[in-house]
């Protein structure tokens, strides 16, 4: 088993290994810095995990789970996968069919293309675009994208000098989109923190609607009828929340003092159960950053501590029970998603495309070009 990340230098970001699948001539190698472009994929990808604030009510503890055996990854070149997973990685969108996988976008030089979602009918894919970072306050806006259609279209664009959007989940029928806002706050030209919400917007309208306040990475239920999101509580933890789709009757579903970290929550197929990426408690002692200048420079020292700690996969009942690991693999910064018929759970972190059994046996890695853009996996359409 590879050695973990804590140990590797700081000087870099990341690194990526050379690819063993799925090759392509812009591959880092192994060892390199990540470019300008994964540098903006941290600093953004980390907006909405660090930035929320708690709300809801701490459930019953839940017991300690045996942690599963220390993996020893295997690579598999699988071919035989049911439906289709849109992967962001290198700052585009990739669709991976089968054996084969394509380019969908092309983004300008140090702009991105992440958080990629399949509509409920597996018809298009909505995701972030933010340009190249060499504005005073980067922005995020929504897009769309027909795979083998026309160009990508804007869904919404920030509302003011800063915003940024991100993590959009899509409605069951498809006409209506569930999304992240970071909108910086300035007192006397110093940058002193953020509002944060989770607000919904209906295609082609520009109006949005806050539906939780200070919250994160929202996911809907198949059924649209619950709604899951991330907040931090306090300093050193952060928490997991359920609540009604308008975001009535919230309450935690993991113990407060559980996670330090937790990022992309997704819904089992059949609703019942939850993938999440999660950094126990105990792997670091965490801690908000100081206030800087920018936002850019408060998310610096926060995404160089969360990418080199122990990342996990884990699963919850939405009653939270059955708390359970998955892997222990110590990933950086995992994306889960689940197989269109709720058996497997399927990841991307910096090292690689994984695949395992829902119950976390038979891992192995489809690819080891990794990223943290994301990645999304649909049996429908196509």
């Amino acid at each position: 088993m590879r050695k973990s990340n804590r140990s590797r230098s700081r000087s870099c970001w990341s690194h990526r290994p050379t690819e063993s699948t799925d090759r392509h001539p812009s591959a880092t190698k192994a060892g390199a810095c990540p470019d300008t472009r994964n540098r903006w994929a941290l600093l953004l990808a980390g907006v909405g995990l660090l930035l929320a604030v708690a709300c809801g009510r701490e459930p019953p503890p839940i017991p300690q789970v045996p942690l599963p055996p220390a993996a020893k990854v295997t690579v598999a070149d699988r071919t035989d996968l049911p439906g289709r997973m849109i992967i962001a990685r290198e700052a585009d969108l990739w669709l991976r069919r089968g054996g084969s996988i394509d380019r969908l976008t092309q983004v300008a030089v140090g702009a991105l293309a992440r958080d990629p979602a399949w509509s409920p009918q597996g018809d298009s894919i909505a995701y972030v675009h933010s340009p190249p970072p060499n504005q005073a306050q980067p922005f995020a806006d929504l897009y769309q994208l027909q795979p083998g259609g026309p160009a990508p279209t804007r869904i919404l664009e920030h509302d003011a000098e800063g915003v940024v959007y991100d993590s959009p989940a899509w409605l069951p029928d498809g006409k209506a989109l569930l999304f992240g806002r970071f909108a910086p706050i300035y007192r006397e030209g110093r940058y002193v923190g953020a509002d944060t919400s989770v607000e919904r917007t209906e295609l082609g309208r520009t109006e949005r609607r806050a539906i939780v306040r200070n919250a994160a990475q929202p996911a809907l239920s198949p059924d649209g009828r619950v709604l899951a999101y991330v907040v931090e509580q306090g300093a050193t933890n952060t928490i997991l929340n359920v609540a009604a789709a308008d975001g009535s009757a919230a309450r935690a579903l993991v113990p407060v003092d559980r996670f330090a970290l937790i990022r992309a929550p997704r819904f089992s197929p059949d609703g019942r159960r939850i993938a999440f990426a999660a950094v126990l408690a105990s792997a670091t002692t965490g801690g908000v950053p100081p206030t800087s200048s920018s936002p850019l420079d408060w998310l610096r020292p926060a995404v160089a501590h969360a990418h080199g700690i122990p990342w996990e996969i884990y699963t919850v009942d939405l009653d939270g029970g059955n708390l359970k690991q998955l892997t222990q693999i110590q990933e950086d910064a995992p994306t889960p998603a689940w197989s269109p018929d709720g058996s497997q759970v399927a990841f991307m972190g910096e090292f690689g495309l994984y695949l395992m059994s829902a119950d976390g046996s038979g891992l192995v890695r489809l690819s080891d070009r990794g990223g943290y853009g994301g990645f999304d996996w649909t049996g429908k359409g196509g």
